[in-house]
């Protein structure tokens, strides 16, 4: 009897709980079709119905707004038809349907939730399908939980929590957790041409709690992005500073850069377009760690990876197929880098603990593989004839010191403390290369060649036991070097890449992958701002001479730098919402760093954005009373002024959509009233119910409910 009356009561303070939060919400579906104002004060609204943000409406969502859709059981293949929508518009997982605008912009204190109504595991909602007649949305510090796709009838699959099919939109310092996908670009029919506009996704974090059984994992993964347009207009997607836990992403044409990726089965998909017209994708300074494979590449046109930090655990950290690619400054570690290009070029790059695999015209200068030991320090050329040299590159302490199926020249290369010298039977030529080993049969001295013991060889480096493979004092590495004429300007930490560094009078290329004594190149570093503003701007896209090997990315505070050989430059900057720009005739000069300073003018204009919340709700300032409240069949509203300033004072109903204007004028600091006869602007008597009054002045509004009986 006890455990029966302690199960009622549970039950009883289950159903009242139940039944104060059903009360205290807002249900909200159907079409909106006035702009409307979603605010914390009437958290939280409910969406048991679809909703439809009609098109020329916007939809506003104010900082702390919780909004909960209803959600529907996605844990076999066949609860499909859970997120399949109706010709109608009816589904039993809800969604947010947008041929209008939505600007959902909260505050990094106060987020806007959306997740799903029933915390029950394994439900989802839907997601909010933006149309391809909808105006560029903008989500600013939005938290999304649980959300999964919809079908929407014969036309379209929309994934995640936002699907995009106008091609444009902003995405800044959002979580996505729990979703299936976090943000999708598809293709539209309705376009001739699948061309991506002004799209930036920045400072987002997408993850998941292990706790979590997102059905279709096992058929394809999670995705937090995917760019599936094929084109980008001139500026490219930003995909800048996000973190992704376990999720990956497909991008295409972006400029990709300081983003986070650990424990996915692919870091990032970087499909470039199949069309001549398109752009290529900037890969810049992003740290990927423990995914099956970091970098998949793949399309027609150009991708650059520099500056990437790439780890794994004898997984694929980078494959490229069928691209040009520049590959640059990049650290591997613990895996396979496969490159199979009709044309690239493969510089500066650290191998840690790995395996390079080339097919194709693959150009190689001053890059170091080490600690190799199931793999070959310097190339695997199994499957191409082409002639071509590998130049100024150093295989330390591998398992086999190259590939001799190879059939190109190796020029000033070092092979050191190597287990092994080749696996397979070729002809590649030596020429200028220190060895510890004698030259096996098949392969050709092409002259200069320098064989070392194992003491002498201690003496090449200065710290070979602790990877400090820079050239000692004295090394006989320094201007031994063969000097060829299509050398690349920079050793391997950005030093002049032919000195004299023997002292002798004459400049000669050192032999491995550091010149020793050469002076750094130039460095160029600098801020750029808002033209009008003077706010930074974060993320540019900059290209001195219009060269894309030498390219960088401003970071998040618009501070941006660049080392170049002497020269003079003309220095391009790209960005989405701005206007490109160039600087020119920048000096550059070796061993000096040339700052500048830079303005760019923005072409978007956000003047219109939500006011920020600490502003909105102020009652000290603002007093308001309300008699008779119930009221029927007029009440009075009572307010003070804090000070002159424009006053708005209307009437909204249940759903957030503006009904009333009673007060739009400039008022002096005071005490007003106005009536209001239950009446909206077009002299129409409303429903009984709840309203909500508004008052807005200068920085500060107010927000309180009425009850209007009839």
């Amino acid at each position: 009897m006890k455990r029966a009356d302690k199960i009622l009561k549970v039950s009883m303070m289950f159903f009242l709980f139940l039944s104060f939060s059903i009360l205290s919400s807002i249900e909200v579906g159907g079409h909106l079709t006035e702009d409307t104002i979603w605010s914390p004060d009437n958290n939280p609204y409910i969406i048991t119905s679809n909703l439809f943000v009609d098109e020329g409406v916007t939809l506003r969502i104010l900082p702390g707004t919780e909004i909960y859709l209803s959600a529907a059981e996605y844990k076999k293949f066949w609860d499909f038809v859970n997120f399949s929508s109706s010709p109608d518009g009816h589904s039993v997982a809800k969604f947010i349907w947008v041929d209008g605008k939505i600007i959902a912009e909260g505050t990094e204190n106060k987020r806007i939730l959306i997740t799903r109504l029933q915390d029950i595991d394994e439900y989802f909602w839907g997601t909010i399908y933006i149309s391809e007649n909808a105006e560029m949305c903008r989500f600013k510090y939005c938290r999304f939980e649980y959300a999964q796709k919809m079908f929407m009838g014969d036309i379209d699959v929309a994934e995640g929590a936002i699907s995009v099919r106008n091609r444009t939109g902003l995405f800044k310092d959002n979580i996505f957790c729990n979703c299936h996908f976090g943000i999708t670009f598809r293709k539209s029919p309705s376009f001739a041409q699948d061309i991506l506009r002004d799209v930036e996704i920045t400072n987002n974090k997408f993850y998941y709690t292990d706790n979590t059984n997102l059905f279709g994992y096992n058929y394809g993964g999670r995705f937090a992005i995917n760019l599936y347009p094929s084109q980008s207009d001139e500026l490219m997607p930003l995909i800048c500073n996000n973190q992704f836990d376990d999720l990956s992403s497909d991008i295409r044409n972006s400029v990709c850069a300081f983003n986070t990726i650990r424990n996915s089965r692919t870091g990032f998909n970087a499909a470039s377009a199949k069309f001549v017209s398109a752009r290529s994708n900037y890969i810049y300074k992003n740290n990927i760690e423990n995914c099956r494979r970091g970098l998949n590449i793949k399309g027609k046109d150009s991708v650059y990876v520099k500056g990437n930090r790439i780890i794994g655990n004898k997984t694929e950290l980078l494959n490229a197929e069928s691209v040009y690619l520049e590959i640059s400054d990049n650290y591997f570690q613990g895996g396979y880098v496969n490159l199979s290009s009709p044309s690239s070029k493969y510089l500066k790059n650290t191998l840690n603990d790995g395996n390079l695999s080339t097919a194709g015209n693959v150009e190689m200068f001053n890059n170091c593989s080490y600690n190799g030991k199931t793999s070959y320090g310097m190339i695997e050329q199994a499957f191409s004839t082409n002639k071509r040299s590998i130049n100024n590159n150093l295989s330390i302490n591998n398992k086999y010191a190259f590939d001799s199926s190879f059939q190109g020249t190796y020029n000033n290369c070092i092979f050191i403390g190597n287990e092994n010298i080749q696996e397979y039977a070729g002809t590649p030529v030596f020429r200028n290369c220190i060895t510890d080993f004698e030259l096996p049969e098949g392969c050709i001295d092409g002259g200069g060649n320098i064989t070392v013991d194992s003491s002498e060889a201690q003496q090449i480096f200065a710290d070979i036991e602790n990877g400090d493979f820079r050239l000692a004092e004295n090394s006989i590495a320094t201007d031994a070097g063969f000097d060829t004429t299509g050398y690349f300007p920079a050793d391997l930490e950005n030093s002049v890449r032919v000195w004299d560094g023997d002292g002798d009078g004459i400049s000669r290329i050192d032999i491995g992958a550091y010149e020793y004594g050469s002076p750094q190149l130039g460095k160029l570093t600098g801020y750029i701002t808002e033209t009008i503003t003077g706010e930074p701007v974060d993320y540019v896209l900059i290209k001195p001479d219009n060269n894309s090997i030498y390219f960088t990315v401003a970071d998040s505070t618009g501070y941006f730098e660049a080392q170049l050989p002497e020269g003079n430059y003309d220095l391009s900057f790209q960005r989405v919402f701005y206007e490109s720009a160039v600087a020119y005739n920048i000096p550059v000069k070796n061993e000096q760093t040339t700052e500048i300073s830079f303005n760019m003018k923005a072409i978007t204009d956000f003047s219109f954005q939500s006011p920020n919340p600490e502003q909105i709700v102020d009652l000290k300032e603002i007093k308001t009373k309300c008699s008779p409240n119930p009221f029927n069949p007029f009440t009075v509203i009572y307010y003070t002024v804090p000070s002159d300033g424009e006053i708005d004072l209307s009437i909204f109903n249940i759903k957030g959509q503006k009904v009333k204007t009673l007060v739009s004028e400039f008022q002096k600091k005071g005490n007003y009233s106005v009536k209001w006869n239950g009446k909206d602007n077009h002299d129409d008597n409303l429903a009984s119910g709840v309203y909500f009054y508004k008052i807005q002045t200068g920085n500060s509004s107010a927000v309180n409910k009425i009850l209007m009986l009839k």
